[in-house]
């Protein structure tokens, strides 16, 4: 079973967000032999909002498909968690 460390009230306000607007979000465990094929990542939580993984294993991902799932849903998330605390 492929579940979160923590069930959030903000993933869980992403998520349902984010399939009402037709942009899905794939979550699964990832083993460390498929870290190198990423190409992005974000992680959450309701103080800091969606943060865009810039870096992993020393090598930089692209942030640009995280900043574009930032401004579709940045609208759409219920207050308090609408608050612009992104920092791309």
């Amino acid at each position: 079973s492929s579940q979160p460390a923590v069930r959030g009230v903000f993933r869980r306000a992403l998520l349902e967000t984010a399939a009402f607007l037709g942009q899905p979000i794939q979550q699964r465990h990832v083993r460390k032999t498929q870290l190198p094929r990423i190409e992005a990542a974000f992680i959450t939580n309701a103080v800091h909002g969606i943060m865009p993984v810039s870096h992993l294993m020393q090598r930089p991902l692209n942030t640009e498909p995280v900043n574009d799932l930032y401004q579709t849903l940045v609208g759409q998330l219920p207050d308090p968690l609408n608050e612009s605390r992104f920092n791309p």
